[in-house]
């Protein structure tokens, strides 16, 4: 996706295409929607590291100290639950928010992901605009997305 097309995506606005170099961990076994989220994200400017497992994931968010962490919800070795719950009792780790991004829309998996301390829940799949948009105001006004 170019440029010019996530621009018209996000309505034109400039100030939604500068991620302004914040870090972005990608937790998710799905080497086509890692790269989707990569690829979106770093466009905008946001810097993006991407792990295929949970076990890695909470190993990368040790260590990259991300600003924002978007997590797969079934993967295999550890499951995104137990990935936010380490997270989130992690103390250096426990104020990154977490937006869950899975297929199941179950009402139940959708309550355990923010029983255990997700910021946000989104469902598979999802195009770049929902993308950039949670992501933004996530990172930088999460009341704005009660309004929308």
């Amino acid at each position: 996706m170019c440029w010019q097309t996530i621009k018209q995506l996000l309505g034109g606005k400039s100030d939604a295409l500068d991620g302004a170099g914040r870090k972005i961990l990608v937790i998710d076994d799905g080497q086509v929607e890692r790269s989707f989220m990569t690829q979106t994200l770093e466009k905008v400017g946001y810097q993006v590291v991407a792990r295929p497992d949970g076990a890695s994931g909470v190993e990368a968010a040790l260590t990259y100290n991300p600003d924002l962490i978007i997590l797969d919800y079934l993967m295999p070795k550890m499951d995104g639950n137990e990935v936010c719950r380490r997270i989130k009792t992690t103390p250096q780790l426990k104020n990154i928010p977490v937006i869950f991004l899975t297929g199941s829309t179950r009402p139940e998996t959708v309550i355990t992901c923010y029983d255990v301390g997700a910021e946000h829940y989104l469902s598979k799949p999802i195009d770049a605009k929902t993308l950039l948009k949670h992501v933004r105001a996530t990172l930088d006004d999460p009341a704005s997305l009660a309004k929308s």
